[in-house]
């Protein structure tokens, strides 16, 4: 009893924390996710973004065999939904630990530092476990892989909370 109890009482809390999300909170957090997102495939579509990856799959030695990812046509609707979490989830960990803060503080250097500090940590959390697993990885990309996320993050939160501050000074 003591149990069902105590996990109603942190259901409560936490459906009472959403209910007073304000609009503002609202607004930022679908903000950093479609940043995020509309920034992160504009990277990954640039020209020189593709022939970096190119060149580290030729420097690997496995030719074609090593394919950094599968080609979009080959995709279906799990690998969209994998995507769209991630970028849901990458999201709203920059809003809840970079922007939100950030706002409280009223400090968009807190934005960026937290926001940098967070995509490098997630970025490394797949390429480091990647390089140790995966025979041939390119030792250069680990490092590529999490200054970009460390910068991706960076960027999101940046945009997101200028923007927020100068909205809320004009309000």
């Amino acid at each position: 009893m003591i149990v069902r109890s105590f996990s109603e009482c942190m259901l409560c809390a936490a459906a009472e924390r959403v209910i007073e999300m304000n609009f503002g909170q609202v607004f930022r957090a679908i903000a950093a996710i479609v940043a995020y997102a509309v920034i992160d495939l504009v990277w990954h579509l640039l020209p020189f973004v593709t022939a970096m990856y190119e060149s580290l799959r030729d420097a690997s030695g496995l030719g074609n065999e090593w394919n950094f990812g599968k080609p979009m046509e080959t995709w279906g609707g799990i690998e969209f939904v994998a995507l769209l979490l991630f970028f849901i989830l990458i999201g709203i960990a920059n809003w809840r630990l970079a922007i939100e803060p950030a706002m409280r503080a009223n400090s968009l250097s807190k934005a960026m530092i937290n926001s940098f500090i967070l995509g490098l940590g997630a970025y490394a959390t797949y390429s480091v476990p990647s390089f140790v697993s995966i025979a041939m990885w390119p030792v250069p990309l680990v490092f590529i892989d999490i200054i970009i996320g460390g910068f991706l993050s960076l960027a999101t939160s940046t945009i997101v909370t200028a923007i927020a501050l100068k909205l809320r000074d004009r309000g």
